[in-house]
């Protein structure tokens, strides 16, 4: 660690800051590093850059270290900030989204992005032995859930203000307002706006109409489904309802902002939205205030436009004092109420505590391992997507990948390439019974082996051709990266895993999975295999793994075992919510669907159209050599005389290296059984 992060100044020993630790959490988590492994300093108070010369004061501040430690977006780390500290090597930030960082800037700079998405140190259970948290990218558990719910409680039942008036000698004097039977509008259907919105219909009885762009009344359906609510009621109703913008704002007694701040969305709630909302409306925002156009908020509380504002997130952070959300009478003479927190969605107990210790790991890790986790999460930030579901297995297994991928200096270049190969894994399995195990037939004769290596090659090649597969990775490119695996899957080799996955999914609820993947995904799907030596190779021409046996299959066995799980379960699930136990195509088609980050960071491997088309050249170079050779092989075969062929039949532990045409799903292990031994 000391040899790459070590200033250029030469000293031997990296230096750190760890930023904005208001709260003065972060040192014991960072007690065990020593001094001699790397210097570590704490700032307990913001260090502002909002002048020219906080802006300077900040780079002395920061230059001098390798290594800096974020909390969320307290300092943002734009690009000039950024080119402006040429010692740093290390950016290690908590949370999963980040508009004031410049993500693209650092690649640019060779700085290490690694984020801690809160789910606890890797190589322990949790603080004090204790059990890993629900996973909060899920959105119910999520602290910003739970502060939405209490500032919406706190505004309804006028909490804040009651307080003051008994502090004060008063008692009642407001009525509060009652939810049950009100509407709550949501913009935003995401994790956490369908997480309120379930709390929403679950605990108050309130009817939940929701809007975004993108969203449709299918999504939402899919929605309440994943949440465990019912898709409607027997009047017909809609749990989430679709509305236009316009009807949300007008109709909604509670508006909450669940958006992802773009320019597109920056202003979202204007002074027209806010001028048709009801006058006894309250407005909840724990995303981001510049959702909000600020002047128009300010100028609608003032007249009293709506009953109540709460507000957990501002355009400047800290709140600067003189602020008039600061200093103003809010709930009298006519001004709305309003309630304010110091951005306290994310600040919870157990969150913090468990971003400074996977900090801390991030710290600790092998290069190769930290480096892998970091660039992959640098990427996936950089486009706005979530942690995909893949990152979390690579953080439980670091040094079994830090060895695959070891001699890589940016991991990021293999795992792209490995990455690149998983949507078609599924038709590798089918097509593995294809192959002989040539390295059964090593002692019998070498140079059969070396011929059946290059042949074999040559097949992979082929199949990749007749799977279409670089057309389909084309349309990530443009407008269809939500069907792209299902196209993939309705390809005619394709399909024929569904018999499979069908009894994968039937044994998700029970956790039955048991079989090795790459066998249970081959299972009953006629001829077709791939050997490990074969599979190995596969991956070796398309990354740059160092050491492809064991330990590519093992990765992959792994990887591939959390992937077929999830998608199994999920059509299982969909199964269910439909009111079926048999499980229908389209059941695999949603589950696909659910995994918008996956789907979105294989969009980004294949935008590069260049490459794409250099491969199509390629393969289509290769399968004409292909067609070429087979017709040779054939009439050799053909020429072969009678003494040949009867010594190669009396070898029964020889495969024949005839190529067998690739058939339909055999469901019947009998059948399968029998075919093995015609082989034989």
């Amino acid at each position: 660690m000391a040899s790459r992060l070590a200033p250029n100044s030469g000293s031997a020993v990296p230096s750190m800051v760890i930023l904005d630790d208001y709260l003065s959490v972060a040192q014991r988590h960072f007690e065990h590093i020593g001094p001699t492994d790397v210097k570590i300093d704490i700032f307990k108070s913001r260090v502002p850059q909002d002048t020219t010369e906080e802006k300077k004061a900040l780079v002395e501040q920061l230059r001098p270290y390798n290594i800096i430690s974020a909390m969320r977006e307290r300092t943002a780390f734009p690009s000039q900030l950024l080119r402006s500290l040429p010692n740093l090597k290390l950016l290690l930030c908590t949370g999963t989204q980040f508009e004031t960082f410049d993500l693209q800037a650092a690649k640019e700079l060779g700085i290490t992005v690694a984020a801690a998405p809160g789910n606890g140190r890797t190589d322990k259970p949790g603080p004090a032995g204790k059990p890993l948290p629900a996973d909060i990218r899920k959105g119910g558990s999520h602290p910003t859930t739970q502060h939405t719910w209490a500032l919406i409680l706190a505004l309804a039942r006028n909490v804040a203000f009651d307080d003051a008036v008994v502090k004060s000698g008063g008692w009642q004097s407001n009525l509060a307002l009652g939810l049950p039977g009100k509407t709550l509008g949501v913009i935003g259907l995401g994790r956490l706006g369908a997480a309120v919105a379930r709390i929403g219909a679950l605990a108050f009885g309130m009817k939940v109409v929701c809007w975004s762009a993108n969203l449709d009344q299918d999504k939402a359906d899919r929605a309440a489904a994943d949440l465990g609510l019912p898709i409607g009621n027997e009047f017909g109703e809609r749990t989430f309802q679709v509305v236009s913008k316009e009807e949300l704002f007008r109709t909604a007694d509670v508006v909450s902002l669940h958006y992802v701040l773009s320019e597109r969305s920056r202003g979202l709630v204007n002074a027209d939205a806010l001028a048709i909302m009801k006058p006894s409306a309250l407005l909840v925002n724990t995303s981001r205030s510049a959702l909000i156009d600020q002047d128009a908020l300010l100028n609608a509380a003032h007249q009293g436009i709506i009953r109540g504002i709460a507000m957990d997130v501002f355009d400047q952070e800290p709140l600067p004092e003189r602020n008039p959300w600061r200093i103003e009478q809010w709930g009298v003479a006519g001004r709305s109420k309003v309630l304010t927190t110091p951005h306290m969605g994310y600040v919870d107990e157990d969150l913090i505590n468990r971003w400074y210790e996977e900090t801390a790991e991030n710290l600790e890790r092998p290069e190769s391992a930290a480096q892998l986790t970091a660039m992959t999460t640098q990427h996936m930030l950089m486009y706005g997507l979530s942690l995909s579901p893949i990152l979390a297995h690579f953080q439980k297994t670091p040094v079994t990948l830090a060895k695959w991928l070891a001699g890589s200096l940016i991991a990021w270049h293999a795992f792209k390439n490995w990455l690149l190969l998983l949507p078609i894994l599924v038709s590798v399995e089918n097509a593995r019974r294809k192959v002989v195990d040539v390295g059964a037939r090593a002692d019998e004769q070498q140079d059969d082996e070396e011929e059946g290596l290059k042949v074999e090659e040559r097949r992979l090649q082929s199949a990749l051709c007749n799977y279409n597969f670089i057309n389909s990775a084309q349309d990530f490119g443009r407008n269809r990266p939500d069907s792209v695996l299902v196209e993939l899957l309705r390809d005619s080799c394709l399909q024929k895993t569904c018999s499979s996955l069908k009894r994968v999914a039937v044994a998700a609820p029970s956790n039955r999975f048991k079989m090795e993947p790459r066998a249970r995904a081959g299972k009953n799907v006629g001829k077709m295999n791939f050997s490990h030596n074969e599979l190995a190779q596969l991956l070796y021409a398309h990354g740059d793994v160092k050491n492809p046996l064991p330990e590519t299959v093992r990765v992959l066995d792994e990887i591939l075992t959390d992937f077929m799980q999830s998608i199994a379960f999920e059509a299982a699930r969909a199964a269910q919510y439909s009111g079926r136990q048999k499980i229908k195509y389209e059941d695999f088609e949603f589950a696909f669907r659910k995994n918008p980050a996956f789907l979105g960071k294989v969009q980004e491997v294949f935008e590069k159209q260049k490459e794409i088309k250099k491969a199509r050249e390629i393969l289509r170079d290769a399968e004409e050599d292909i067609m070429k050779d087979a017709a040779e092989e054939e009439k050799k075969r053909q020429k072969g005389d009678d003494a040949a062929a009867a010594s190669a039949a009396g070898r029964s532990s020889r495969p024949t290296n005839k190529e067998e045409e690739l058939g339909e799903a055999d469901d019947d292990a009998d059948a399968e059984a029998d075919a093995l031994g015609k082989r034989k």
